[in-house]
């Protein structure tokens, strides 16, 4: 194995198994929003232990975290929405918790990676990653166009677990590309473990345009 794919490896067995680990840390539990236009030099953790304050981070261009090592994630019932900026380490969703990530990147020196755990939901239109996470009942939607799974054209639908247990256990070398909404290549190994999901749906305007399609296939006159 690479020294690569074995720092991977390792990444991924941290986070399938455990919260993230924490080097230094900066806490928002408050309830308020928090535009983030600037760098922290910490792990970021939102809502940690802070049930129904719903804390919302929106990190913006100018955002970053500390290259290589440093984590952003979410618990409860927190929300986070990526436009921009960048995060070293790891992007994740703990619990209930919802993010969105439509720009910005995880620029982990070998791979950013972002996972959906417990009951929480991922949202994907943009940006840049390299590895994907899936566990317990965790749900990451991608929205795009050109799927395909080891090579293969997929369509839309939705992709499970290998083994059906931990993703700690699942094999590697499971692989997803695809072109995002932004225009953003989506070029991604992935895990899935015991309930969890990866949705793949259309981005928004193609959505539109096959209602639109069947709209007039509906109202076409019958001869």
């Amino acid at each position: 194995m690479s020294r690569k794919n074995l720092t991977i490896s390792v990444m991924v067995l941290v986070l399938c198994l455990a919260s993230p680990q924490v080097m230094g840390l900066t806490q928002f539990l408050d309830g308020s929003t928090h535009n983030i236009n600037y760098k922290i030099n910490d792990d970021v953790w939102v809502d940690y232990q802070a049930p129904g304050m719903q804390t919302t981070i929106n990190w913006l261009n100018g955002a970053s975290t500390c290259a290589a090592v440093c984590h952003l994630a979410g618990f409860e019932d927190s929300r986070i929405n990526i436009f921009g900026g960048s995060i070293g380490y790891a992007l994740s969703a703990y619990d209930r918790s919802q993010v969105t990530m439509s720009g910005g990147s995880i620029s982990s020196l070998v791979g950013g990676l972002v996972g959906a755990f417990d009951s929480s939901q991922v949202t994907i239109s943009g940006g840049t990653l390299a590895f994907l996470l899936a566990d317990d009942s965790g749900q990451v939607t991608i929205q795009g166009s050109d799927f395909a799974v080891d090579g293969k054209y997929f369509g839309y639908g939705k992709l499970t677990s290998t083994l059906g247990g931990p993703c700690s256990d699942e094999p590697y070398g499971r692989h997803l590309t695809g072109i995002l909404p932004t225009g953003d290549m989506l070029d991604s190994d992935f895990k899935i473990g015991h309930d969890a999901r990866i949705v793949l749906v259309p981005e928004p305007a193609t959505l539109l345009l096959l209602g639109l399609g069947g709209l007039m296939l509906l109202r076409r006159p019958r001869k």
